[in-house]
């Protein structure tokens, strides 16, 4: 029936595509000098921008028949504003071809001062290259925006980090750990040292 080709329909990623997701590190980033840190919202690093154009972003090469869900936390400076989700860069050949909510490649989107969680529905129509991001086409207002994920299926999940990013954040724990461990061994070895420097003294 309608009911179950609709669930068939459903197709949930949950893999973040984006690696450096959380505060705009490392050098995937398209654009990445553009704009300024804001804030930090939900765990992740927020930052604002009030020219036009140039939105952050990363290739991904993309085949026809994908779908993909890209999602951001985004708010304006303006009570009543708008922002544009734009799909493909020609600066990056061959682009591919694609529909955005339905529409075509490009969609605008309502904002307010506060924050919320847009969702665009991406559906891959020819392969190529996209640098899903979000542009303003004035400079009215700051937009503000942080938490990027791009996720295959049709389905949007929470923000989570790329699985690289966590990886990295593991090993930097382990580092720190495995440092501070030997820190306090070396600590109690001088402790020990002069404990029995004093008791031979004592004697």
């Amino acid at each position: 029936n309608g009911l179950t080709a609709k669930f068939n329909s459903l197709s949930v990623g949950g893999a973040n595509l984006f690696k450096g997701s959380r505060d705009f590190s490392g050098s995937n980033w398209v654009n990445n000098g553009n704009g300024a840190y804001a804030e930090d919202y939900r765990g992740v690093k927020i930052f604002k921008i009030k020219t036009m154009w140039n939105g952050r972003s990363q290739y991904f090469e993309v085949k026809a028949g994908e779908e993909y869900v890209f999602s951001a936390y985004v708010k304006s400076s303006a009570k009543t504003d708008g922002v544009g989700f734009h799909l493909t860069h020609s600066r990056k050949p061959p682009q591919a071809g694609g529909l955005v909510n339905n529409n075509r490649e490009s969609v605008d989107l309502n904002l307010t001062d506060e924050y919320q969680r847009i969702v665009v529905k991406i559906k891959i129509t020819s392969s190529g290259w996209i640098m899903p991001r979000l542009e303003r086409s004035n400079s009215d207002a700051y937009l503000f925006f942080g938490g990027y994920k791009l996720e295959r299926g049709n389905i949007a999940t929470d923000y989570s980090p790329n699985d690289a990013d966590l990886e990295q954040k593991v090993a930097e724990y382990k580092q720190n750990a495995d440092q501070n461990y030997a820190s306090l061994q070396t600590t109690v070895q001088k402790l020990d040292g002069t404990v029995q420097h004093n008791k031979t003294v004592a004697d």
